[in-house]
C-alpha cells in the first residue's frame, strides 16, 4: 500500500512538472540555460543617482543586446532618462557587470522616484526586463 501511494505521488509530481513545462516552454528552456540578466540597487551618492546591472550570455540562448538605464518620475509612472542609458551587444559566452551613466540629482526640491531598469533582447525574439528597488530623492 505504501509503495502504491509513493508511486502515485511520484507520478503526480512528474505530471505537474510536465504540465508546467508544456504551459510555458520558453521559461522551461530559459531555466535550463545559463543566459540571464540581473539588476543591482539604485542609490543616491555624492549628488548622483547610480545603478547597476549584469548579464550572462550563453550560446544556448544568446543575448542580442542588453541595456541598463535609470528611470525617474512618480511612484507609479516612471520614464527612462535617455542620457543614462548604456547598451551592450554581448558575444557568447560572456558575462559582465555594467552601470548606466550617473544622473546628477540637482535642480528641483520636489521628491522624485528613481529606479534602475535592465532589459535584454534575446536572439530568439524573447525579451526580459528587471527593475531595481526605487528610491525617493529631493534633488537640491
Amino acid at each position: 500500500m505504501k509503495r502504491i501511494r509513493f508511486a502515485l505521488g511520484f507520478a503526480l509530481v512528474v505530471l505537474c512538472a510536465f504540465v508546467v513545462a508544456a504551459a510555458n516552454p520558453g521559461q522551461a528552456a530559459a531555466a535550463a540555460c545559463g543566459s540571464k540578466i540581473n539588476i543591482g540597487v539604485t542609490v543616491l551618492s555624492g549628488g548622483k543617482i547610480r545603478g547597476s546591472g549584469s548579464y550572462t550570455s550563453q550560446s544556448c540562448r544568446p543575448i542580442d543586446s542588453v541595456y541598463v538605464v535609470i528611470q525617474k518620475g512618480s511612484k507609479n509612472v516612471q520614464h527612462e532618462i535617455g542620457p543614462t542609458r548604456v547598451t551592450r551587444h554581448p558575444a557568447e559566452p560572456s558575462s559582465a557587470s555594467f552601470s548606466p551613466h550617473d544622473y546628477s540629482c540637482f535642480g528641483t526640491t520636489k521628491a522624485q522616484y528613481f529606479k534602475t531598469k535592465i532589459k535584454a533582447y534575446y536572439k530568439n525574439g524573447d525579451t526580459e526586463t528587471l527593475l531595481s528597488n526605487y528610491i525617493i530623492a529631493r534633488c537640491l
